[in-house]
């Protein structure tokens, strides 16, 4: 077959395109950084990308879980921290109240702070965490506790219910302490402290002299034994606190782990792509010089 000056040209015009083509495609790798723009580039990586992207999404979930869920504990930390301190000082009263030897203007005096203690209780009880309260179980939109400034009971008004956190797949972690635990829970001999509390203000502003002295003794022991139930569950939150500062550092290694496999997947070698289109710019040069001796008229253009 005869080859003809026209046959030349049209091929040498179909390798010019593809190697423009490619060089476009390599210049738009440069400019983004991306080894692909469309699902037919590359469509193995593609899928890959798109699976490690979703993988991204989740555990930026998960740590935005685990963030909540530490601000959540580290706030019933400090809630507790309170009530304990609270706590201690009723102790502080309730010795004081069992010397028989306090005049009633004393009694009154202890009456008053109790009542204020007991109130600080309560409003303790009703901390929140971002808009949520804190001890109220799955009921977070509402007040759960409330005092009854004649009597000293604390009331709980919220419900047992646990909140749970998931922090990895298929890893769910308890963040909440309720209300009941705090001041409805009894377990033998212990019984609740708002029973306790009840009993400690009726003592002082209703109670005999023998009553009065009693506060010395048994309530004195029960307000010790909801102490300790009640650094115990401060114990159970501190753990919590760790086990959740733990996932975090594991969160944030997972999250390098996956940008790293990502970047593989879907990013340029930029010095070899910058190598590669100098490479393709030098051959497109030369390629057209080429090309100007090819398609030079010749006077069968013009018959």
């Amino acid at each position: 077959m005869r080859v003809t000056n026209r046959m030349m040209g049209e091929d040498f015009l179909i390798h010019l395109r593809r190697n423009l083509n490619q060089m476009h495609k390599t210049q738009n790798q440069l400019a983004t950084g991306k080894a692909f723009s469309r699902p037919s580039d590359n469509p193995v990586m593609v899928s890959r990308a798109l699976s490690l992207e979703t993988e991204v999404a989740r555990n930026a979930q998960y740590k935005r879980n685990i963030e909540d869920a530490s601000g959540w504990v580290e706030t019933t930390d400090g809630a507790l921290n309170e009530i304990g301190a609270s706590l201690n000082r009723l102790r502080e009263l309730a010795i004081a109240a069992a010397n028989g030897t306090n005049s009633e203007a004393e009694y009154k005096a202890y009456d008053t702070e109790v009542g204020q203690l007991i109130e600080s209780l309560a409003q303790i009880g009703n901390s929140k965490y971002d808009g949520r309260f804190l001890f109220g179980g799955t009921d977070t939109m509402n007040s759960p506790l409330a005092a009854n400034e004649s009597t000293g009971r604390i009331t709980y008004n919220g419900n047992s219910e646990r909140i749970h956190h998931e922090v990895l797949p298929g890893v769910e972690i308890q963040i909440n302490t309720t209300g009941h635990e705090i001041f409805e829970a009894s377990d033998d001999p212990r019984i609740s402290l708002s029973d306790v509390l009840e009993k400690f203000k009726t003592g002082l502003s209703d109670g005999t002299s023998e009553e009065r002295k009693a506060i010395g003794g048994e309530i004195l022991k029960q307000l010790d034994e909801n102490i300790e139930a009640v650094l115990s569950i401060r114990a159970k939150n501190g753990a919590t606190s760790n086990r959740l500062e733990a996932m975090l550092s594991l969160n944030d290694s997972e999250a390098l782990n996956l940008t790293e496999l990502l970047s593989k997947a879907e990013d340029i070698d930029f010095a070899e792509k910058v190598m590669q289109f100098a490479m393709m710019e030098n051959a497109y040069k030369a390629s057209l010089s080429t090309g100007a001796k090819i398609l030079q008229p010749t006077l069968l253009d013009y018959l």
